[in-house]
């Protein structure tokens, strides 16, 4: 993903702009987008949610607002839907095999670390956590537990291969790619100072009341956050999440 379509309009003249009138969504590929809508939706059971958070990764620059990032998650959690079971990994316990277990058991999946994007070597794009890179290698395998949301607070994850741009391969599609129906991932550095507003505004949005998570919900769940933030954060942040799949 080069250009961001879904922010099309005429700035200059304070006209409208896309998102005006359209909820916009990306895919990798279409057979991914096919793919996605073709999953059988699940049973009545709750879905398992987990928020993964690494601000202080090996060899990383520490990220301050993760653990209140998380906390704030956790929060929104017990509040608007607290019989959903939940589960929070940070630090010294989000390292990269409790990553790659979570992602396993949770069908629901919150992310807030350093991407760290390859452009020569695509699949080596990864998540800093712990230990080292949780990479695109690492996460593109089959998932047991009918995975199905995942947001990735994190810079540069929709950002793929230099020399192959119209190849899909990066950190959100390998996410869609590994089962998970609904991704929303980054087009550019995410401002650390903003995210928690558009996570909290984003969260508000995807819980309806209702002890049922739909992530079908997502695109327009982010669509009504921005709409939310539009005045108090800066354009290229309004922007810069994107949502991947149904």
């Amino acid at each position: 993903m080069l250009l961001p379509l879904h922010a099309a309009g005429q700035y200059k003249k304070k006209g409208h702009t896309l998102s005006h009138f359209y909820i916009s969504s990306y895919t990798p590929t279409l057979a991914a987008l096919i793919r996605a809508r073709q999953q059988l939706p699940r049973d009545a059971s709750i879905p398992h949610f987990v928020s993964i958070g690494q601000g202080n990764p090996h060899n990383g620059t520490p990220l301050l607002r993760v653990t209140d990032e998380l906390r704030d998650i956790a929060s929104r959690v017990a509040r608007l839907a607290p019989s959903l079971p939940f589960t929070s990994l940070s630090d010294n316990d989000a390292t990269v095999k409790q990553a790659l277990d979570a992602l396993d058991r949770h069908q629901w999946v919150h992310l807030a670390c350093h991407g760290m994007p390859n452009r020569q070597r695509p699949f080596e794009s990864s998540f800093a956590m712990r230990d080292g890179p949780l990479t695109i290698t690492d996460i593109i395998r089959p998932r047991s537990q009918q995975p199905e949301f995942a947001f990735l607070s994190a810079c540069h994850t929709t950002v793929g291969y230099a020399s192959s741009p119209d190849e899909a391969i990066h950190l959100a599609a390998a996410m869609q790619f590994s089962g998970f129906r609904s991704v929303i991932g980054s087009m550019w550095s995410v401002d650390d100072e903003v995210v928690g507003q558009v996570v909290s505004a984003f969260y508000d949005e995807m819980f309806d009341g209702s002890e049922r998570l739909d992530c079908t919900r997502a695109a327009v769940a982010l669509h009504k956050a921005m709409k939310k933030l539009r005045n108090k954060i800066p354009l290229e942040q309004q922007i810069v999440f994107v949502h991947i799949g149904v």
